[in-house]
């Protein structure tokens, strides 16, 4: 990593178990970590993030209304005969949330499927103002039985719950506080730690594929800012060690297919070609220009020995000695001697990012509720009567007031 960022690239590494991000931050100290124990920072998987024009904004919803039901397919664990309504309901319901706001958060999504449950025509009434197919989609979802809403509670409370955990504190404030584009810029080395020891595994996954998709739109977002100022992009490698932790993600086929001319290099491990799914398996074959393997087993040797083009390694996949891999790049293969890592001797601290983010725990959508406009006098009397003395400052009692029962002054 230190040869590449000294030849002016940039370094991405996402390091699921942890050890990775700490000798890096050993050996390079300019490298920045961040960690959601360690480095608090906010990334939030249903931020918009800018656009220019309302077409932009449309076509941005689209995407990551897709990407977000992508994510989340498999973590509702639940029969393919149910997965379709499902998943249904949680477009459904992201398309009104992004109707309101470009930050919702999944703590907006979960209070929005309570009040399903416990009052369906409230979110009628709510969503009365909406585009035309979010409210037949709403009038539909309130005749649910309540049965329908279970799975995808029971998965979204795993991020909202409890309040200022890890996993609230990360995805449940509204903007997310990574500037993804300047991690791009040459020599700039960055680590995304994500220990397994220390946060749920659906955390992990739904934080490692935003980060992915996040890289990728800066990469997006960065050639069509160069090319306006006709400079050259700056090669980029994303490192995703774990690999199959997101290889469910279908934007994978794009980013294979496009990232080279965006300047983006993806490095991926994992120890079992089976955790791939097998039309991604043929995309990253086909898209690759190096592929490095160890000592594997015999079905991943058959594999790999026909990826190289040379059937007779599949034995000797199944016998290299340690640290010995066999290498192809582009149409040569030969063997390559891995050196023994050198890791730092002294204890490696983590530097906070900045300060702990704090979540934004105000339902977004209650915002439609129509009230009746109220005036100053009128907070004051509201004022006494609710929090127990006139002295509470106009402000602070309309937040209050918000809070608990959405009364808004216009």
């Amino acid at each position: 990593m230190q040869f590449l960022a000294a030849k002016g690239a940039t370094i991405i590494a996402i390091d699921p178990h942890g050890d990775l991000a700490l000798d890096l931050k050993g050996t390079v100290p300019q490298a920045q970590v961040y960690d959601p124990v360690l480095a608090p920072f906010v990334l939030n998987p249903m931020d918009l993030g800018s656009y220019s024009t309302s077409a932009e904004r449309q076509a941005l919803v689209q995407r990551r209304v897709g990407e977000l039901v992508d994510m989340m397919k498999d973590l509702f664990g639940v029969e393919q005969s149910r997965a379709p309504r499902l998943l249904w309901i949680f477009r459904g319901l992201l398309y009104y949330l992004y109707s309101i706001t470009d930050t919702p958060t999944f703590l907006d999504l979960y209070f929005l499927l309570s009040d399903l449950l416990t009052d369906p025509s409230k979110i009628k009434r709510l969503m009365q103002g909406s585009d035309e197919v979010i409210r037949k989609s709403a009038e539909a979802m309130a005749e649910l039985e309540p049965a329908a809403f279970t799975a995808v509670m029971n998965r979204i409370s795993n991020f909202v719950m409890p309040a200022h955990s890890y996993t609230s504190r990360t995805f449940c404030a509204r903007k997310t506080t990574i500037d993804f584009l300047s991690l791009l810029e040459p020599n700039k080395i960055t680590a995304f730690r994500i220990p397994r020891n220390e946060l749920p595994d659906d955390f992990r996954k739904i934080l490692t594929s935003t980060i992915v998709l996040n890289v990728f739109y800066a990469v997006e977002k960065r050639k069509k800012i160069y090319d306006e100022l006709n400079r050259p992009i700056t090669p980029v490698h994303l490192v995703i060690d774990e690999f199959q932790n997101i290889a469910d993600l279908e934007t994978l086929d794009i980013i294979l297919s496009e990232a080279r001319k965006y300047g983006l290099f993806l490095i991926t491990a994992n120890q079992h070609l089976t955790q791939i799914p097998e039309n991604l398996l043929k995309s990253m074959e086909g898209n690759s220009k190096l592929i490095i393997s160890f000592r594997v087993g015999p079905d991943d040797a058959h594999e790999l020995a026909r990826a190289t083009g040379n059937t007779r390694l599949e034995t000797l996949l199944t016998t290299l000695p340690n640290y010995t891999a066999v290498v192809k790049k582009m149409d040569k293969v030969y063997y390559f001697r891995a050196p023994k890592a050198k890791y730092p001797t002294e204890p490696v601290k983590i530097e906070p990012t900045g300060p702990i983010p704090e979540e934004d725990r105000t339902p977004i959508y209650l915002s439609r509720v129509e009230a009746p406009p109220m005036s100053p006098a009128q907070w004051a009397v509201l004022s006494f009567v609710f929090l127990n003395g006139p002295q509470v400052g106009y402000s602070v009692l309309r937040q209050e007031m918000f809070k608990k029962y959405a009364w808004d002054h216009p």
